[in-house]
């Protein structure tokens, strides 16, 4: 039975090597994008060529009848938008899609992948639509009345220059109405521009700014409503709205259901495919693409500002941002441009804007409050004029900000702590500013700090964390300086006190090389597989002593793992026993503290010990952990033991006494042997569940396995290898627990043992 066992498991394992070696395989040969290979896609050049391929309409409009007559051989797919018409097209799941000129010219101008083919099968009337009532009847008099008016003195032509050539703010002047003959409902799209669309959270357009005209003219109020545009016709059929306007094509069909108002324009009909933009894409050109943001960094609102229409992602460090941009989950990211500037070496195919969107100035900060912390921080200042004065921080800055920076060491002599040890927050993921290098911390904001300890005789300990723990430890006490490329804001400022400026520098946009310089972009060659497979090895692991970070987490996360177990798996049993003596109050504790802690997420247990009940004690980060992760172990062990000890028959009980054995010699003896056999099995998952949150603890500055795992990417700008790695450690570790607590429980069982005994 034993040797069948073995194969079995060997048979196990090898699958597994099998299924790395295939994700290995797919995730390391290079991709042939379609910007990359030039032929893999062919690029249309006029409208018969898409003739019979597939083209995109929007439901319910007339440009599905103008596709089925000029292009019959032509697949229709339906959208609901014409965004999602575009997105469609760049991602290849269309050939080309059908609109209005003066909208397609709108989304070639904000995707500069798309492109207008010539030509155009078809020439469309504009207008207005209102319900076949006698009111509507009415309405559509007024507003024609209304169109022969502006047009004979020139405000619809001027209306047209400003939305449909964009000759003018895209805003609507004056909203004012006086509502004496009623309020009138009108239905749009709000998604087709430039006729109607949402601009800082208010409708605007070409139709828009048309139906207040309308309004204002005979006294009425409005009120808009914001519909998919196949629901509109309906609804003006069914009169539940008093007019509509949302570039609505004239069609006799339409007709039928509903009044027309005069043509106010004309369009024709586009097609719009892929293709190549006919220039360099501005910076500007980004606002409604997709942004990340990092989560807790100065960046939010520069980012919103300048790309208000955009839509915005969070990640929590700059390389998740970079993996993303790479992935083509995002167009873009805002950082600092010293730090995009040794990304783009390192990373080829990640560009960025020369010009920055904002010039910023880079500070260490300071606790708020108190003595010691000004000290520390007019020191500070003192050390930085010296520095200035003499030139020795403009070749800081030169040494580490340089085109070619070669020798990036530092001296670390001469630190005597005489005056005490500063707890020091760094960013370990802001190369030049802060990064690992060879296993230690290096870079411009340590060399400052090194020399600021040397001068005025500290010795420091640095925590390696994100910006917003850093800034949160200062404002709890945790820290005394962050020592990082940290931005003064005004909301900063009122927890935290900041130096003098250490670097005078700016933010600007990160976006792919290829998008914003195609002709100089990293070229996607086909290398050979083992060899880029060695070479991003070697990059990840064996440069700069790398394995040892992977190392050094793997201890550090054992560590919290075990005595988090340990110590849980001792608190269970004694709130186990709290429970078994029968007591109320004893019940309602013990009740309340499983409750809070199940209730309570990880993380802000975590993030609440470390910075809160603990901020000021001086403990260290990983034993913060450890309590942490056994006040939550406890609470769930506590469960487990508790449902194995009251599965047990209470006639064993009896028995037991009957047989002159105490009531603690009962359970012991007894009780709980059977009932470990029965959750050992739960408890032994709850232990693996135990080493997987462990993977959080980065929050509070402890370098476990997946802490290292983000450092490594920080600097190699790699996902691949980091990130399988720490999985296959987990894996790994996670069946070492099984392994033994298995064995604990073959030792437990005697039924185990005594067919053991019997073979």
């Amino acid at each position: 039975m034993k040797k069948k066992t073995v194969k079995v498991d060997i048979i196990i394992l090898i699958v597994l090597v099998l299924i790395v070696a295939a994700i290995i395989v797919a995730l390391t040969i290079p991709a042939t994008s379609d910007k990359a290979s030039g032929d893999a896609k062919h690029e249309y050049m006029t409208i018969d060529e898409v003739s019979d391929k597939n083209v995109g309409v929007m439901s319910g409009s007339v440009y599905e009848n103008i596709i089925s007559k000029n292009m019959p051989s032509a697949n229709i797919s339906y959208f609901e938008k014409a965004s999602d018409m575009a997105l469609a097209v760049t991602s290849g799941k269309i050939d080309a899609f059908a609109c209005s000129q003066v909208q397609a010219e709108q989304i070639v101008k904000s995707d500069k992948g798309l492109k207008i083919l010539s030509g155009s099968p078809g020439v469309l009337d504009v207008a207005f639509a209102f319900p076949k009532t006698d009111s509507g009847e009415k309405l559509r008099d007024e507003f024609n009345s209304y169109l022969a008016e502006i047009t004979a003195d020139g405000t619809l032509d001027k209306f047209k220059d400003k939305w449909l050539k964009g000759n003018g703010d895209p805003v609507i002047e004056d909203r004012e109405l006086a509502d004496t003959n009623g309020t009138l409902k009108l239905a749009t799209t709000g998604t087709t521009e430039p006729f109607t669309f949402v601009e800082n959270d208010e409708n605007v357009g070409l139709d828009i700014e048309l139906a207040y005209g309308f309004c204002r003219k005979y006294g009425y109020g409005l009120n808009i409503s914001v519909m998919d545009f196949a629901a509109m016709i309906p609804a003006l059929a069914s009169s539940t709205y008093d007019f509509a306007g949302a570039n609505i094509t004239v069609t006799e069909e339409r007709a039928e259901s509903v009044y027309f108002s005069d043509r106010y324009t004309q369009n024709n009909v586009a097609i719009v495919v892929a293709g190549s933009a006919s220039s360099a894409p501005d910076v500007s050109d980004y606002n409604g693409k997709r942004l990340g943001i990092m989560t807790g960094s100065s960046f939010e609102q520069p980012t919103m500002e300048h790309f208000p229409d955009s839509q915005y992602f969070y990640y929590d460090n700059i390389s998740d941002l970079i993996m993303a941009l790479e992935e083509n989950k995002i167009d873009g990211f805002v950082h600092d441009e010293p730090v995009l500037r040794m990304t783009s070496i390192e990373k080829p195919d990640i560009g960025y804007f020369k010009d920055c969107l904002r010039e910023d100035e880079y500070s260490f900060g300071f606790q708020k409050s108190g003595d010691r912390s000004e000290k520390l921080r007019s020191q500070f200042n003192e050390m930085l004029a010296e520095l200035s004065k003499n030139g020795q921080l403009d070749e800081l800055k030169n040494k580490w900000f340089g085109e070619n920076p070669t020798d990036l060491t530092i001296d670390k002599s001469g630190i005597t702590g005489e005056n005490g040890k500063l707890s020091v927050a760094v960013n370990p993921m802001n190369a030049p500013f802060a990064m690992v290098d060879n296993g230690d911390l290096d870079g411009y904001a340590v060399e400052l700090m090194t020399m600021f300890c040397r001068k005025y005789g500290y010795d420091c300990k640095y925590d390696q964390v994100n910006t917003a723990a850093g800034l949160a430890g200062l404002a709890s006490g945790v820290y005394d300086i962050y020592a990082s490329d940290t931005t003064v804001t005004p909301e900063r400022l009122e927890s935290v006190s900041f130096s003098d400026p250490i670097y005078n520098g700016g933010i600007t946009l990160a976006v792919r090389t290829s998008d914003i310089d195609p002709e100089n972009a990293a070229a996607n060659e086909a290398t050979d597989f083992f060899q880029s497979v060695a070479d991003s090895f070697e990059k990840n692991f064996i440069r700069e002593d790398r394995w040892m970070l992977i190392l050094t987490g793997v201890g550090t996360t054992a560590v919290i793992t075990v005595l988090s177990t340990l110590f849980g798996t001792v608190l269970a049993f004694l709130v186990c026993m709290f429970r078994r003596t029968g007591s109320r109050l004893a019940n309602a504790i013990s009740n309340l503290y499983v409750k809070l802690l199940q209730g309570t997420p990880m993380v802000v247990l975590l993030m609440i010990l470390y910075y809160v009940i603990f901020g000021k004690s001086g403990l260290e980060a990983v034993w913060v952990a450890i309590i942490g992760f056994s006040l939550n172990f406890g609470a769930y062990a506590s469960e487990i033991m508790r449902s194995g000890i009251e599965s047990i028959d209470g006639g064993q009980r009896e028995a037991a006494l009957a047989l002159g054995y105490s009531e603690n010699q009962a359970f012991f003896r007894f009780i709980f042997p059977q009932a470990a056999v029965r959750f050992l099995p739960v408890y032994r998952q709850e232990v693996v569940s135990l080493l997987k949150s462990t993977a959080i603890v980065g929050y509070i500055a402890i370098q476990d396995l997946t802490k290292m795992s983000d450092i490594i990417r920080s600097r190699t700008y790699e996902a691949f290898f980091p990130l399988i790695a720490t999985a296959i450690i987990y894996f790994i570790l996670a069946w070492i627990i099984s392994l033994i607590l298995k064995f604990v429980m073959n030792r437990v069982d005697y039924r185990r043992r005594k067919r053991g005994a019997a073979k």
